[in-house]
C-alpha cells in the first residue's frame, strides 16, 4: 500500500511539472501565464512575446504555486 502511495505522489508531481506554458489572460498592461514548475524560462519568454504585441516588455510581478502548477503574473511596461 505504501508503494502505491509513493508512486501516485511521484506521478502527480511529475505531471504538474510537465504542463506547458499557456497564457491565462493578457491585456496591454499585464499577462498571466500558467505552467509546470520546469517552464519558468519559457513562461517569461511567452510573457515577453505577449507584451511585445503592445510595444511593451514583460516585468515579473509575482509567482505562486497553485494546484496545477505555477502562475506567473507579469506587468507589461514601456
Amino acid at each position: 500500500m505504501r508503494i502505491i502511495a509513493v508512486f501516485f505522489c511521484s506521478a502527480t508531481l511529475l505531471g504538474c511539472s510537465s504542463i506547458s506554458p499557456s497564457v491565462e489572460s493578457s491585456t496591454p498592461r499585464s499577462v498571466v501565464i500558467e505552467a509546470g514548475s520546469l517552464y519558468g524560462k519559457e513562461a517569461a519568454e511567452l510573457a515577453e512575446k505577449e507584451c511585445q504585441k503592445y510595444e511593451r516588455h514583460a516585468q515579473l510581478k509575482s509567482d505562486k504555486q497553485d494546484l496545477i502548477g505555477w502562475v506567473w503574473t507579469y506587468d507589461c511596461v514601456e
